[in-house]
């Protein structure tokens, strides 16, 4: 982690979209919205 801003560099498919906030209320199955 860099400030805000992330690398990621292994582990995850190209393109992968990931959480890096509020990860922790998320629930299996639940729906969410995608911002950018």
């Amino acid at each position: 982690r860099m400030d805000s801003e992330y690398e990621l560099i292994s582990g995850i498919p190209d393109n992968a979209q990931v959480v890096v906030a509020g990860q922790a209320r998320l629930l299996n199955g639940m729906e969410v919205e995608v911002e950018k």
